[in-house]
């Protein structure tokens, strides 16, 4: 759970998705919330009306506790050394079903 009240969290998905959302993201959070987000690479806004699912990092950290009680087929998570938070996340929820995987890669953080 992290604490911190004020970070940028990057991330990118994999999926199958449209090609807006597979494009990295950066999620602002001030004071707790979610304050902007934009694509990471130039800067530029989302496109609106796709959903986007911004996920601040204890929102990620759910993600890892909800596949654990579910249970998920299949779990990876991996953990940045120095802060903890997760740095790749892989769930597969049903081993034999189709597009159901969440995977999260790049995860990083700056606190801000």
């Amino acid at each position: 759970n992290l604490a911190w009240q004020n970070y940028d969290v990057s991330y990118q998905r994999q999926c199958f998705c449209l090609p807006e959302q597979l494009k990295a993201i950066r999620v602002e959070v001030r004071a707790g919330s979610i304050a902007n987000a934009v694509y990471a690479d130039d800067n530029s806004p989302l496109v609106v009306g796709i959903e986007y699912d911004l996920l601040p990092v204890n929102d990620l950290f759910g993600l890892i506790v909800e596949a654990i009680e579910r249970p998920a087929d299949q779990l990876h998570v991996s953990y940045d050394k120095a802060l903890g938070f997760p740095d790749s996340i892989s769930i597969d929820y049903v081993k034999r079903m189709a597009d159901d995987e969440l995977v999260i890669k790049n995860i990083y953080v700056i606190r801000k």
